[in-house]
């Protein structure tokens, strides 16, 4: 469950980028515009690049 900061923004780690979000409210399904505010790029691994 993704986390929700105190207004109400939602903070998740995703693989790839996403353009919306789905959200269940009891029986009810919305479909949120997702714009990206930051972005963190991680690295794991070798650079690729020897001498």
């Amino acid at each position: 469950m993704p986390l929700i900061d105190s207004q109400g923004n939602v903070i998740d780690e995703m693989d790839h980028r996403q353009s919306e979000l789905l959200v269940v409210d009891g029986t009810t399904l919305m479909r949120c515009r997702l714009p990206v505010k930051r972005q963190r790029v991680r690295t794991t691994g070798a650079t690729g690049s020897s001498q």
